[in-house]
């Protein structure tokens, strides 16, 4: 299991790293990325945290597409993905802690205190990159 999860953090690095690059930025929009990773979201939710990092990287990328990668984001239906993330990991009660953790159990790994502010970093960089690239 550990293999497989270093696997699949390798490709989602591999897969930021490209999106640097804004020929790549514009073909992972055209190729219907976006669709792709949140149909995907949608049924491994075990999947989201490393998801939202490739929206972060998709969308705040300060390119002259950027704008095409955040509209098509929000006309697929992105939105939802990204503040249900979001709000997981801004609730501080009881209730929630127990998700956290619920979500860290199914994670191939336990997630640190460190891979937490991580996610909250990716997911704030994607709703700033949103709030700055949209209409």
């Amino acid at each position: 299991m550990e293999e497989e999860h270093e696997a699949l953090v390798n490709l989602i690095d591999t897969l930021c790293t490209l999106l640097l690059q804004q020929e790549i930025s514009d073909s992972f929009r055209q190729i219907q990325g976006f669709d792709l990773l949140i149909s995907l979201s949608r049924k491994q939710s075990e999947l989201r945290r490393h998801i939202i990092k490739v929206f972060d990287y998709a969308l705040s990328q300060y390119q002259l597409t950027c704008h095409k990668n955040a509209q098509a984001f929000v006309e697929v239906g992105g939105l939802p993905i990204l503040f249900g993330f979001f709000m997981l990991k801004g609730e501080e009660n009881q209730k929630h802690k127990v998700k956290k953790a619920k979500l860290s159990e199914q994670l191939f790994i336990k997630l640190s205190k460190e891979d937490f502010q991580e996610d909250d970093k990716h997911t704030l960089n994607a709703i700033l990159a949103l709030l700055i690239n949209t209409q």
